[in-house]
């Protein structure tokens, strides 16, 4: 597989795959554009088509010479029958491509020793005249080439033949992918994910297994009962009737239409060994989260929009708080001021938790009546730009803090500003460092209020959670990356101490059911911020005096 066509900087150049597809220019595509959405994609708030090249680049870097990876997209989910859930894309495709439709994947083929000769390959659905009269339209392959930098680009129905072809390929040494090429181990029966063995039925599982892609390019999605994954397609040589070199080596493996009956043509990538040439194969999500993991300044910049967004709906949350209002009403203002301010919607399902609900870290039911007296947690955020804010606050639903309630209040809040300050390049710190220097002040503060030690088995009740995780195009993002990881300029995290109270009667009853969270989106510190963290989520009060004033009116 190895070319000597440049990667993304040259793609311009690159010939065309045949597509079949018709040209025209300024056409629509099938996500927002800065040009034809402005009033969403503020040229300041947006990742440049040169940034996406810089990663797909630090990616060929990363896997080296005579090695290739490959990324699938995500296909539609289907919720019942024809009623599909909302798409969202694969972060990892989303990061190296910012290509935002259904049913696609891409390879990055570094071939040679200079990583800037990778070749960037995409697989899309074409554009499809009959189809976007359901769908609404689509970048297609040109678009795929002149609007995301591909050096070629095919149909997705074509995607499994490429994979085939680098089976075969004795030029690539390593193939680095999460998709489950190596599910069974040699010599066991043929399995499929779910477990069940296939060889009597003689179907051979699909390597784009569990990411709900379909490849045929031709079905919309609204008319279209089929919502299986991809067929396993063999030998396809030719597409939209025009030749081409790519797939010369895939045309030479056996069909699976002319295997001997009750025959499995078998894949060795999925029966655990190496690849026909040798190939080894690696994880892929390890490299792509340490890329993910350092923010460049456009990344924060569009935190920077997902924090601020998230902020004023807090603001708006807070105001429509009072006795007699539901969680789900409150669930509903957050996410209606959310996508009044250009957000997507939420980043994730959101709690909001009146009274002891808030006990239940991940309560998401959000059916309850707010009552008098009640604090209730409300943890959201808004997704913008492809990147989520994650944001807890913690409010009296009658405006006004009891005593009791804004003691326990302002220990959680001393402690969340304390370990803030730490997120710097300087302090030389961890998430697992602040980890324990939080639970370590919370004993402090806990134990003062209740006039006796508390041991920390008894801290493992009152607060059960990390302090902190990774933030980014996942609330939770990349997850391969360890949390004793140093922190340093780039990196965005989540600051979030919280105390849980146990309707217990070894605490006092003005205490008891009471959960209080309070979370912010932080920059790591360092030479460009002039050593400061940067706190992304400043909008969402999280004062006393503030959040009283913002529920009286007052601001």
């Amino acid at each position: 597989m190895s070319v000597s066509a440049r990667g993304a900087a040259s793609s311009a150049s690159a010939p065309a795959a045949a597509s079949g597809e018709p040209t025209h220019l300024g056409k629509a595509f099938g996500q927002p554009k800065p040009d034809t959405h402005p009033h969403l994609l503020q040229k300041h708030e947006r990742i440049s088509r040169d940034e996406y090249a810089v990663r797909r680049l630090q990616l060929a870097k990363a896997i080296g010479p005579q090695a290739a990876a490959v990324v699938p997209g995500y296909g539609l989910r289907y919720a019942t029958g024809g009623i599909f859930y909302p798409f969202h894309q694969s972060t990892n495709l989303l990061y190296l491509t910012g290509f935002n439709e259904p049913d696609c994947g891409c390879i990055i083929e570094s071939a040679t020793k200079d990583p800037s000769e990778h070749r960037f390959l995409m697989f899309v659905q074409p554009a499809d005249r009959r189809t976007e009269i359901w769908d609404g339209p689509r970048a297609g392959i040109e678009g795929a080439r002149t609007h995301f930098g591909a050096t070629a680009a095919y149909p997705i129905e074509a995607f499994e033949d490429a994979l085939r072809q680098l089976n075969a390929s004795a030029a690539t040494r390593r193939l680095y992918s999460d998709l489950p090429l190596t599910q069974r181990s040699a010599g066991s029966a043929s399995r499929s994910l779910s477990g069940s063995a296939d060889s009597a039925s003689g179907s051979t599982p699909s390597l784009l297994e569990n990411t709900h892609i379909k490849v045929s390019s031709s079905s919309a999605t609204h008319v279209d009962k089929d919502a299986s994954v991809s067929k396993m397609l063999l030998g396809r040589a030719e597409l939209h009737g025009r030749a081409d070199p790519f797939f010369e080596l895939a045309a030479a493996q056996p069909s699976s239409s002319s295997a001997a009956p009750g025959r499995t043509f078998s894949n060795p990538w999925t029966t655990g060994r190496d690849t026909a040439q040798g190939t080894t194969v690696k994880p892929l999500a390890s490299l792509i989260d340490m890329l993910r993991l350092y923010k460049s300044p456009a990344e924060i910049q569009v935190m920077r929009q997902a924090g601020r967004i998230t902020g004023r709906a807090f603001v708006e949350a807070m105001r429509a708080t009072k006795p007699g209002t539901t969680e789900h009403q409150l669930s509903a203002v957050l996410e209606f001021h959310l996508r009044m301010q250009g957000a997507d919607g939420f980043a994730y399902v959101p709690v909001v938790a009146g009274g002891r609900n808030a006990l239940t870290l991940h309560y998401v039911q959000n059916k309850q009546m707010l009552r008098d007296g009640d604090l209730v947690l409300v943890d959201a955020g808004g997704e913008y730009g492809h990147y989520a804010s994650d944001v807890t606050r913690t409010w009296p639903v009658n405006g006004k803090f009891t005593a009791a309630q804004k003691k326990l209040y302002e220990s959680v809040l001393r402690v969340q500003k304390h370990i803030i300050k730490q997120c710097t390049e300087a302090a030389r710190t961890t998430l697992d460092q602040l980890q324990y220097e939080t639970a370590g002040m919370l004993q402090e503060e806990i134990s003062a209020l209740l006039g006796r030690p508390v041991s920390m088995g008894e801290m493992n009740a009152l607060y059960p959670h990390h302090v902190s995780h990774w933030l980014g195009m996942d609330v939770h993002d990349t997850g391969s990356v360890s949390r004793s990881t140093r922190l340093s300029e780039g990196m965005v995290v989540t600051i979030e101490p919280g105390l849980y109270i146990p309707d217990s009667p070894n605490y006092p009853p003005e205490f008891r059911g009471v959960g209080i969270r309070i979370e912010d989106d932080v920059a790591v510190g360092g030479p460009s911020t002039h050593g400061a963290p940067v706190i992304l989520s400043v909008d969402a009060p999280k004062e006393v005096v503030d959040i009283e004033a913002v529920m009286a009116g007052i601001v």
